[in-house]
């Protein structure tokens, strides 16, 4: 074996260590890049988890504003009392059905009105309750109470909202309507859809 032999192998052995090593690990560039990326995508994430709430109580908003203008033409049509019951987890109090109906239901019916008072009558032919998307809360204001709504083995008062037979409100003020992401917290319901019922035509409008 020449005498130079050992030498050479040491050497290339050292040189391969030294590359091996340097290959497993990163530089500053090469980190700061990966964070850069990993940033954009997190961004891109809660985009779109924001633009998909924002859609889904969109959504759900179009389903009320359908169903106020269902009891609106039913009210004119038929020159009844109509209600759009909007039953509210305060309003249901520790009712076992609250959690059923609270905060997310909806439903017309027709009703007798004699002063301030509304009391159900029964409810319009062919509807049925219906429910906004999952996690979208429904928050009315300037309503009223319409008693003795009749409930699966329950009779209950619930918050609604009454059209007269010439198609305006029963009551002398707008009525707002609130729809937001109830499964969010409070902090996050920013992504929520504001909608008002002019109490002299009756006419839905969304607010910004």
């Amino acid at each position: 074996m020449p005498w130079f032999l050992p030498q050479t192998v040491l050497t290339t052995s050292r040189f391969r260590a030294t590359r091996t090593f340097r290959r497993s690990a990163f530089t500053l560039i090469e980190m700061m890049v990966v964070m850069a990326i990993a940033s954009v995508l997190v961004g891109m994430g809660v985009y779109s988890y924001n633009t998909i709430s924002r859609n889904v109580v969109a959504s759900s908003a179009r389903q009320v504003n359908g169903q106020l203008r269902l009891c609106r033409s039913y009210a004119v049509a038929k020159r009844e009392y109509v209600a759009l019951l909007l039953p509210t987890s305060a309003n249901m109090g520790a009712n076992s059905l609250s959690g059923q109906y609270g905060d997310q239901a909806m439903r017309p019916c027709i009703v007798t009105v004699a002063g301030n008072t509304v009391t159900f009558k029964e409810f319009i032919k062919g509807g049925d309750w219906r429910f906004t998307s999952k996690g979208v809360g429904i928050v009315p204001s300037s309503t009223q109470v319409c008693e003795d709504v009749v409930l699966p083995n329950d009779t209950i008062d619930m918050q609604c909202i009454v059209f007269k037979p010439t198609g305006q409100l029963n009551t002398a003020s707008t009525v707002t309507i609130d729809l937001y992401r109830n499964d969010l917290g409070a902090a996050q319901q920013d992504n929520k859809v504001q909608m008002s019922v002019n109490w002299l035509t009756g006419k839905v409008s969304y607010l910004d």
